[in-house]
């Protein structure tokens, strides 16, 4: 098969031409296509049954712009002229000539699905319907002016009106796709087999054609006209309609001129028969053939779109493939990597080793003996501080309470991996019983307060005291939320302090509320603040307030766990507060 017919227009130079020059070159082009029509003579009301000229400006304007309307009246009005028309006749021509292809452009462009390149059937059907109507048009103003000129019969008027239109319609029919097509696909793409089949079916083509319209041989005036059908179908189904175009209009010509001249199929006494005849004959192989070869190309288009898809789906394929399997050597060659160095550590950070080899696994991996020394060390931290063996200078206090206070940092940092773990994981359960809230807050409180008093920040608590003494949650849990709340707050707010307050919201529900006097949080941050492993600000300022942007990850889980959830509101440069809301319950629930 040929390459397909190609919708993109050809780039063309005409748009650098001036627009007088581009009106005379259509003038001109006008006048030489009349004179070809002119070869065929018809001794009747009008000169020739042949106006390719017609086809011609249509094609011209469909292409180039209905700008380029003078230049098909100029053209017009050359040929009237030259045959010695008077001037009401002469200008009825030139206005019939010329309405006929501005209207049949316009009607065109008024249809945004038409394509001029005809590259489907609809485009076919829509040119072939508008070359058949718009003779109409030309054909009553040709009548008009003649009959206002000569006063000439009806008879006569309606004759020379049906000639005006066959001529005009058949040279739209078979002119137009012709020049349209070849202008959108004028490359020679046949290989040298596909060359040798379409010259052997033209030449078997045309010599039939000649025999059957001509009667080159003779074969008597035989109604043969059928037997070109195979050939055009021939060239339909294995060439595309350019071809078909090509030969349609060659079979077209042939039996024009055989008919004209009294031999073929089509060569009866009453000549208007013969038209008519000629004329179904003509649109139906045309119309036909031309139908069938879009419809085949369209789906060779289609099948050629496909596999182009396709290839190029395996390709991104593998493309990606590749890509997987080099990132998957370049982690296993990490992993591996970060496994020969761990291995070296001390044997308390064995588990966390483990847990850099497998990507789900990372978090579950570090070991609850972690906790123990740090435990250990905050206990005796505290020995020290209650001077147990003996008394203490200011500056050694001020020592423990800074390893006190990144001790329990750093403890908080590893329950915060646990949780994570568990959370994904989904073994994080709750332990919930009835405990007393106000005691709760305090010691909660309490244990976070020499981190505000080190910074030099004020902590405030509050808690309304419309809420119940007793309350049905985890505490361990609760304590986990408040103590990343508050701690997060501290740890972010430089000047001002902190504010923490319990609040029954109604029957059902209580609140935690944790307000700072921070730098705040962006809008493009501010929904991103629950991610695990994400933090707002720079490099720099998380390399100074430390963490790995877990806590407020394992707080919103926490919080959706106990079926509650967790709001964020904040405005640069003026603070940040978090609102934690919760069921509120006294005791366990009585389940039926």
């Amino acid at each position: 098969m040929i390459d397909t017919l190609s919708r993109t227009p050809v780039t063309h130079p005409i748009g650098r031409i001036p627009r007088p020059l581009q009106v005379l070159a259509v003038a001109l082009l006008y006048v030489g296509a009349a004179q070809v029509g002119l070869l065929v003579p018809f001794p009747g009301e009008i000169a020739t049954l042949a106006w390719p000229a017609s086809a011609l400006g249509l094609a011209l304007m469909l292409l180039f712009g209905i700008h380029l309307w003078p230049g098909v009246a100029l053209g017009a009005f050359i040929i009237a002229f030259a045959s010695g028309h008077p001037l009401l006749i002469l200008t009825g021509e030139v206005l019939a000539h010329t309405l006929e292809a501005v209207t049949g452009v316009w009607l065109l462009r008024q249809i945004k699905s038409f394509d001029d390149s005809l590259a489907s059937p609809e485009d076919v059907l829509l040119l072939g319907l508008i070359a058949g109507a718009v003779p109409v048009l030309g054909s009553f103003i040709a009548m008009l002016s003649v009959g206002l000129h000569s006063g000439a019969a009806l008879t006569s008027l309606t004759s020379l009106g049906w000639h005006w239109w066959y001529g005009h319609a058949m040279s739209l029919m078979v002119v137009s796709p012709v020049l349209l097509i070849w202008y959108h696909n004028p490359h020679w793409r046949w290989n040298r087999l596909q060359t040798i089949e379409l010259t052997l079916v033209l030449s078997l083509l045309v010599i039939l054609a000649l025999v059957v319209f001509i009667r080159v041989f003779p074969v008597g005036n035989l109604p043969l006209g059928h037997a070109i059908f195979p050939f055009i179908l021939w060239i339909a189904v294995r060439f595309s309609p350019r071809e078909v175009a090509s030969a349609s209009l060659v079979v077209a010509s042939i039996a024009l001129f055989g008919t004209m001249f009294g031999s073929g199929p089509f060569s009866r006494p009453q000549f208007d028969l013969n038209l008519f005849l000629l004329t179904t004959f003509v649109v139906s192989i045309m119309l036909t053939a031309l139908l069938l070869a879009t419809l085949l190309e369209q789906r060779r288009r289609t099948r050629e779109a496909l596999q182009q898809s396709h290839d190029e789906l395996e390709m991104r394929v593998l493309a990606r493939t590749t890509e997987l399997l080099q990132t998957n050597t370049r982690l296993q060659a990490e992993i591996q990597r970060h496994e020969h160095t761990q291995r070296e550590l001390a044997t308390a950070h064995q588990e966390a080793v483990t847990a850099l080899t497998a990507k789900r696994h990372i978090l579950a991996g570090i070991s609850h003996d972690a906790r123990t020394p740090l435990t250990v060390l905050m206990l005796y931290t505290d020995m020290l501080k209650v001077e147990r063996y003996g008394p203490l200078n200011e500056k050694q206090n001020d020592v423990l309470d800074t390893i006190h206070a990144n001790a329990d940092e750093l403890l908080r940092f590893i329950n915060n991996l646990l949780d994570e773990a568990q959370l994904e994981a989904n073994n994080l359960t709750l332990h919930p019983k009835v405990f007393a809230l106000r005691s709760w807050f305090d010691e909660t409180i309490a244990a976070i307060q020499p981190l505000a008093e080190r910074k030099k920040l004020y902590l405030d608590r509050l808690m309304d005291v419309a809420m119940p003494d007793m309350i049905y949650a985890d505490p361990d849990r609760l304590k986990s939320i408040l103590h990343n709340l508050v701690g997060n707050a501290i740890k972010f707010t430089r000047q001002g302090g902190v504010s923490v307050s319990i609040d029954q919201v109604n029957p059902d529900f209580w609140k935690i509320r944790v307000a700072d006097s921070g730098p705040g949080i962006d809008e493009e941050s501010l929904g991103r603040v629950f991610e695990p492993f994400w933090q707002a600000g720079d490099l720099t300022a998380r390399q100074i307030n430390s963490g790995v942007g877990l806590g407020l990850s394992i707080v919103k889980r926490g919080v959706e766990l106990m079926n509650g959830h967790i709001e964020v509101h904040s405005v640069v440069g003026e603070g940040t507060t978090f609102i934690v809301v919760l069921p509120l319950l006294t005791e366990p629930p009585h389940h039926a």
